[in-house]
């Protein structure tokens, strides 16, 4: 089961804020990448498939199992 989320981000975008929003575009989840190798914790994210949206720049597609 997929509780955290592993992320590598350029240097430039620590500290930058992130959201993480739904299939239908709802934001779930907001908070700040802290390190080049994040960990953002979507234990409490229901199975489905998210979008991870960094200091609105292009969305990356995950899948919660």
């Amino acid at each position: 089961v997929l509780n955290v989320l592993n992320v590598n981000v350029d240097s430039n975008l620590i500290n930058q804020p992130y959201s993480i929003v739904d299939s239908l575009g709802r934001v779930v989840l907001n908070g700040k990448l802290n390190d080049v190798d994040a960990t953002i914790n979507v234990e409490q994210l229901s199975k489905g498939i998210y979008y991870l949206k960094v200091s609105d720049n292009s969305a990356s597609k995950f899948i919660k199992e």
